[in-house]
């Protein structure tokens, strides 16, 4: 068997690196908390679309324009010299932003929402909790039922008619689940929701 040369390791160590960074869908990661993950490729748009992420927060790639596609309503990214044919033919329609979903997170513990009847929100309270989610009138607003979600998101919720309703929801450590249960206490969170016709 032959021996690798010492002086060719830190060649070797690049190339194993470099397949890693290149590979679809493969993450730098820092355990510093100062960093975040940096995604080194993007899914498709309609993969991102797929998997719940509302179609303002889709992301194309640097050189590409976000447009929504006339025959099904699904998001594409096209070059951007492209999008004015696109449009004239019909193929496509320029995104509004006026219909961007309201995203909710921890920050908006205690505060008020206003929407109208039809439109719908994302909660993301993050992944650090188990979450248990209750609305105290589901004939104002609900869960959307059959919707994948982003990581550390609980869902798509839709108002239905003009009204109140009070979302809750207690969030549990994930560390009391292990054994022996951690100390850390549960927290929770409440949203006003006030729906206008």
């Amino acid at each position: 068997m032959q021996k690798i040369n010492s002086n060719h390791l830190p060649l070797l160590a690049g190339i194993i690196l470099a397949y890693f960074i290149f590979q679809p869908g493969i993450f730098a990661y820092s355990e510093d908390p100062e960093f975040s993950p940096v995604i080194l490729s993007i899914d498709s748009p309609l993969k991102q679309f797929k998997t719940g992420i509302p179609i303002n927060d889709i992301q194309c790639k640097d050189d590409l324009v976000k447009i929504i596609k006339s025959n099904n309503s699904s998001p594409a990214c096209v070059k951007p010299g492209t999008v004015e044919k696109l449009l004239l033919r019909g193929w496509g329609e320029p995104i509004d932003d006026s219909q961007t979903t309201k995203t909710v997170t921890l920050e908006d513990d205690g505060k008020t929402i206003v929407l109208k009847a039809g439109e719908e929100f994302l909660l993301k309270l993050g992944e650090n909790f188990e979450w248990d989610i209750q609305i105290d009138d589901q004939s104002v607003v609900s869960r959307v039922p059959y919707i994948m979600v982003v990581r550390g998101a609980q869902g798509v919720y839709e108002s239905h008619q003009e009204g109140h309703a009070v979302l809750t929801g207690v969030g549990n450590p994930l560390c009391l689940y292990s054994d022996p249960p951690c100390k850390i206490h549960s927290i929770l969170f409440t949203l006003e929701i006030q729906v206008n016709p």
